[in-house]
């Protein structure tokens, strides 16, 4: 009989190392998923009405505070009425899908800055 050749083995070997690699590191991922599960994050949405030639300064169509919670394997979304009249950081009292249209004034890039701000202050709820 012929022995395999060494190429043909080393092949093989790398195919055994691959395959276990792809299913023992998932399942370790997994055990310290459940041991040790990152913290609650919480992620603010924001669907802007921007269209081409409009510039910049935006308001914000659609606001959403979704939370993901590992540990208890929970996911939640909260949709905020753009209208809801709160008062904004550093500002007055106006719509809350204007804070992102004061955020942009202040600085380009500010809007979802400000808009975090408004929520996280009249939530009471960190968005991360």
């Amino acid at each position: 009989m012929r022995q395999p050749s060494g190429c043909l083995m080393a092949g093989l070997r790398f195919l055994i190392a691959v395959s276990l690699f792809l299913i023992v590191f998932p399942l370790l991922l997994a055990l310290l998923y459940r041991i040790a599960p990152p913290p609650r994050t919480n992620f603010l949405i924001l669907g802007v009405d921007a269209r081409p030639g409009d510039g910049m300064v935006t308001r914000t169509d659609v606001i959403m505070l979704a939370t993901v919670d590992p540990a208890q394997l929970y996911v939640g979304v909260l949709s905020i009425p753009r209208d809801l009249y709160v008062p904004i950081p550093g500002y007055y009292a106006d719509r809350i899908n204007v804070a992102h249209v004061l955020g942009e004034q202040q600085m380009e890039g500010g809007g979802p800055g400000l808009a975090a701000m408004a929520v996280e202050q009249n939530f009471q709820v960190r968005v991360h």
